[in-house]
């Protein structure tokens, strides 16, 4: 298995995505443990960065004027959903699993999200990336696969709900008819 090494990026990245497509099981069973959050750190601006070019076809030259926003918004919520992920693994599943390592997992996860642009490969990419987080937990950690499907269920599911709410409220405000103006009598 192929691992990315932030010291040999351009050779490692690759490989490392290759790895992990075609054997996630035996990839996430034998992912070395992370110490410091630089490699996933590098291996999540990888994946911001392209799917930032991915999406220029579908999206115009100014989604890479977006890549900052999109760069440090990616990371704080990949950082996020680790800390809950190693919160729950503690808390529910009763195993071991630190901050760096939670965030290595979320980290190698989201790859699908390298597609995250493409309107119809997103959804695929979302749902393949919450497979492969559960994976993770059930090969490397040996979470139940049960328990393992709620720790991830739980939150992707109150995201969904709130983000169709957001949207619908966003949709409701700038997309509706102006009301009408009253009408003289007499025109």
């Amino acid at each position: 298995m192929n691992y990315f090494d932030k010291n040999q990026m351009l050779s490692t990245f690759l490989p490392a995505v290759r790895s992990l497509l075609v054997a996630p099981k035996q990839f996430f069973t034998e992912m070395p443990t992370a110490a410091f959050y630089g490699n996933a750190f590098f291996y999540t601006t990888f994946l911001v960065f392209i799917a930032s070019f991915v999406g220029v076809p579908f999206y115009q030259w100014t989604l890479l004027f977006m890549v900052p926003v999109s760069w440090g918004v990616t990371l704080l919520l990949t950082w996020l959903w680790g800390k809950y992920i190693a919160w729950a693994v503690r808390t529910l599943a009763k195993k071991k699993l630190g901050p760096a390592n939670a965030f290595q997992m979320v980290s190698y996860a989201s790859t699908p999200a390298m597609v995250i642009y493409i309107p119809v490969a997103s959804m695929v990419g979302s749902a393949w990336g919450l497979y492969l987080l559960w994976t993770a937990l059930v090969e490397r950690l040996k979470v139940s696969a049960a328990m393992a499907a709620m720790i991830i269920a739980v939150p992707a599911l109150s995201t969904y709900a709130v983000g169709y709410v957001v949207h619908m409220v966003i949709v409701a405000i700038f997309f509706s008819a102006p009301a009408a103006a009253p009408v003289a009598a007499g025109y």
